[in-house]
């Protein structure tokens, strides 16, 4: 009946550590004051749970250093360091794993190099060794990772532990996945989380397995679903990190990508590009208010205005708002929004987008077909300037009417006009200019003249006139751009900016080559 007991009391901030019988000759009084006065400051940086943690790393160390031999140690307790007495050895990850017992965990084999593989359908795909996860949170994660499984065909693996027992995290989280049966089809398939809970080697670490996963799980996308996980592990939150880490896992295996939006088909379909409508009159709605920012009677004043330039003029006018543009550039965004949800009318597909986010300073515009030939830049500008104080001030239905406003105009004339502040602004300015060169060149010629020779008659007048004949020369700019249909892995994301260390390939102890990535938090 040996033990040893720490007991972390948060609301009173009160810690106690007391080892009981063979324990307790053990475990000396010094070191009883060391674990007792150095644990609890591990709470300020890593919660209530790193003052436990630091207990048992700190308990830890001390009794590898004094039995540094087995056999110095009571029958009983060498017993059980060597897995004699154990309760069920049927699978390879017990239903209570201990991972401090010996140097590694009991599930490693005696000869890594030489392991043959194997797969087990019925492995626990959630394995809560540091205990960070609730029942319900656990439950939930199992039964999230079982539908990516049957969706997909390839694993999804959540694994937690206190230490990485001296290897580095991406190799022991690798050989946690080689060594217990997880994997789909002969390259083993799949995704392994672990997160390691040692309060002096924090982090985690993502391991993908199998070419094709590997292949969709690149520096960018890796990173990108490190930025959530982060997010999450910071404030303690790893339930609800998990849950939202694998929306990211079902993401990157059908769509390649680890963030997309509902329309974006998926990696493997065989997507054929098709106009929404034939006509004007088939379109069912010009308005997708994705981000909720417009009120029901704005949205429909706004999709009035729209068909009634679709029906002018042949084309498909599009307003659409959202909350995100899952780690795409905007001309990403724009382009597979309208290429993937079959805007324009005709085969040259004839119309324009108009995106806005609740965060945006002003509005974004996508054309194709004869809207792009229309679309300047210049007229680009004035459309974008004319609304940009009302997207701004999150005025989005004033915004918005602005630039249908401009669009009717430009397909009427070919121009956007020009606002009325800034026409008075250039005349004001053209007249202040005007008057001051008129003045400078009046002072100069003055000083130049001779008194003219008196003349009696107009004709002696004519006689030194030459009228020269001029031409304007307009110099003007446009942008043709030449639809490309934007490639899937183009959808995917950057990042923003984390400081994730990722590894292309890497060797676990099995020899079987994986790819990793993760952080320390």
């Amino acid at each position: 009946r040996s033990a040893a007991i720490a007991l972390w009391c948060p609301e009173y901030e009160e810690y106690h550590y007391q080892a009981y019988g063979w324990a307790s000759d053990v475990i000396d009084g010094d070191e009883i004051d060391f674990i007792s006065e150095r644990s609890p400051g591990y709470e300020e940086e890593y919660g209530d749970w790193g003052v436990l943690y630091a207990s048992l790393r700190f308990t830890s160390n001390y009794l590898d250093d004094v039995f540094q031999d087995i056999n110095t140690l009571p029958p009983e307790i060498a017993a059980i360091l060597q897995g004699e007495q154990t309760t069920d050895q049927s699978s390879p990850v017990s239903a209570d794993p201990q991972p401090l017992t010996g140097s590694k965990p009991d599930w490693y084999p005696e000869d890594p190099q030489n392991f043959t593989f194997f797969h087990d359908e019925d492995a626990p795909r959630v394995v809560d060794v540091a205990d960070i996860f609730t029942p319900e949170e656990e439950a939930r994660i199992e039964s999230r990772a079982r539908e990516i499984i049957n969706e997909t065909g390839r694993d999804v693996v959540v694994f937690t532990d206190v230490s990485s027992y001296g290897l580095e995290q991406n190799v022991y989280c690798a050989d946690f996945y080689d060594f217990n049966g997880y994997g789909f089809g002969p390259e083993r398939e799949g995704l392994c989380l672990l997160f390691c809970m040692d309060p002096n080697d924090r982090g985690f670490m993502t391991v993908a397995t199998g070419s094709k996963t590997r292949a969709v799980f690149t520096e960018s996308s890796s990173n990108s679903m490190d930025d959530l996980l982060y997010d999450y592990a910071v404030q303690g939150e790893f339930g609800a990190g998990v849950i939202a880490w694998l929306d990211t896992v079902e993401s990157l295996y059908t769509k390649g990508v680890p963030f997309a939006p509902d329309w974006l088909p998926d990696a493997d379909a065989n997507y054929v590009r098709t106009p929404r409508a034939a006509s004007p009159q088939a379109i069912k709605s010009f308005v997708d208010d994705r981000a909720g920012l417009l009120y029901d009677d704005e949205a429909a004043s706004l999709e009035a205005m729209a068909r009634s330039i679709s029906e002018t003029y042949g084309i498909d006018v599009m307003i659409h708002t959202t909350r995100d543009i899952y780690n795409m550039r905007w001309d990403e965004y724009l382009d597979n929004y309208y290429y993937y949800n079959g805007i324009g009318l005709g085969q040259d597909y004839d119309g324009i987008l108009i995106a806005v986010t609740p965060y945006s300073s002003s509005a974004r515009i996508y054309a194709d077909g004869k809207v792009r030939d229309k679309l300047t830049e210049v007229n680009r500008s004035r459309i974008v300037d004319h609304s940009e104080d009302d997207i701004y001030g999150d005025r989005f239905f004033e915004g918005f009417s602005s630039i249908l406003k401009d669009v009717d105009h430009m397909m009427r004339t070919g121009r956007v006009a020009r606002s009325l502040s800034a026409w008075l602004g250039s005349t004001a300015l053209g007249t202040l200019l005007g008057g001051s060169l008129g003045g400078v060149s009046f002072g100069a010629a003055k000083s130049t003249m001779k008194e003219p020779k008196t003349r009696t008659a107009a004709s002696e007048y004519i006689s030194n006139f030459r009228l020269l004949g001029q031409s304007d020369n307009y110099l003007y700019t446009t942008t043709s751009r030449v639809y490309d249909p934007p490639s899937k892995s183009s959808s995917g994301g950057g990042s923003s900016g984390g400081h994730s260390s990722y590894s292309g390939s890497f060797h676990s102890s099995s020899g079987a080559s994986h790819s990793s990535s993760g952080r320390k938090f």
